[in-house]
């Protein structure tokens, strides 16, 4: 009986998300590249203009074990000159490992300052999957470190990483439901989804996209059938983990979650969609020997010089990627808009892959 659960839980673990190394690589640089020129680095600098009597980092934290205040600009410049370098050696994959786990060491030290001001973002799940996913791998072949070694192009990699995000994002998302749960979004006269968006339309002023069209709404059967599925969908996750086609299934619930709370409450979260496409992966061919024959040319210089750039982009306030430019340009939030919807697009595209493929077998 214990030999049985041994196997079932080294297949679950180490097969159940089977992926070749090209689709490994293929998601490193989709995830380098879309922190870097998609939503842009964060910025930690005007910390250093924060008053102390503002700190009051979470416990425990780097921030409240080691500081009794915000740190000085020039160790915020340093954070965040380790999180782009960082980010252009996975992109290049340089080094790969060392720099997944240094990029997510550096968000850490850097969110813990910015997180002691008292609103702790759902972004860090996503400042997770490099320092996991070092563990894969993802830098394998596509890479520069590849130069040193070739491998058996479609060989399958090292996947037990994927299971654990894929743990850890059930959990992150069960632990939003249970509050919820608990909370009384049950009640069927809590209609919550309707109180946070009138909180939202009122008093915080986001009325673009359909904001307007849902505040009309008065049917409270509508309502409370957001609330339950809400709670259910998040609620579910925990369950989905332990299969990747009901994982992906919730994973594709969750894109179109998220472009109805980007419509109706005006709340982007496109910084999770690197995230969600690992998910994916594992259903997209990835095939190329032009990538890696790309990578053989390119020198070890151009990590450090790209960083440089990129840097002094951010200092002088040029807009180094689509969500700053956005803001530069029009000062309405359309990047988000257009990454969803490009999101549903991919996601459309890996389901009519799996029809295909059932429909060829």
């Amino acid at each position: 009986m214990i030999a049985r659960l041994t196997r079932i839980l080294d297949h679950w673990i180490f097969e159940r998300w089977s992926m070749s190394h090209e689709q490994l690589a293929a998601y490193r640089i989709c995830y380098a590249g879309f922190m870097l020129f998609i939503v842009g680095v964060h910025r930690y600098a005007w910390l250093e203009r924060m008053h102390d009597g503002f700190f009051h980092p979470p416990h425990p934290s780097i921030a409240s074990l080691a500081f009794s205040g915000f740190p000085p600009g020039g160790v915020l410049d340093v954070v965040e000159g380790l999180i782009i370098l960082s980010l252009f050696g996975i992109l290049f994959g340089y080094r790969t490992r060392l720099f997944s786990i240094l990029f997510t060491l550096a968000m850490v030290f850097g969110n813990s300052f910015a997180y002691s001001l008292g609103k702790i973002n759902h972004d860090f799940i996503v400042q997770v999957v490099p320092l996991v996913m070092a563990f894969s791998s993802w830098g394998e072949t596509w890479s520069l470190d590849a130069r040193k070694r070739r491998l058996a192009p479609g060989g399958r990699g090292v996947t037990w990483p994927v299971t654990l995000m894929s743990v850890i994002m059930g959990l992150a998302y069960f632990s939003a439901g249970l509050p919820k749960l608990l909370g009384g979004w049950l009640h069927l006269d809590s209609m919550a989804v309707r109180g946070k968006l009138f909180t939202l339309y009122h008093v915080q002023g986001r009325q673009d996209y359909l904001a307007p069209f849902f505040i009309k709404i008065d049917q409270q059967w509508f309502w409370e059938f957001m609330d339950w599925f809400t709670v259910a969908w998040e609620l579910g996750f925990i369950i989905a983990i332990f299969n990747p086609r009901v994982f992906r299934f919730f994973v594709g619930i969750t894109v179109v979650f998220t472009l109805m709370v980007l419509l109706m409450l005006n709340v982007w979260a496109i910084i999770l969609y690197p995230l969600f496409l690992l998910f994916a992966m594992p259903l997209i061919p990835c095939h190329s020997a032009r990538v890696q024959g790309f990578m053989d040319r390119v020198p070890g210089w151009v990590i450090p010089l790209a960083a440089v750039i990129y840097w002094a982009g951010m200092c002088m306030r040029f807009p180094v990627s689509l969500l700053r430019i956005d803001y530069w340009l029009t000062g309405i939030e359309f990047v988000p808009l257009l990454v969803n919807l490009a999101a549903v697009g991919v996601m459309i595209w890996v389901i009519s892959l799996c029809v295909r493929g059932k429909q060829a077998t």
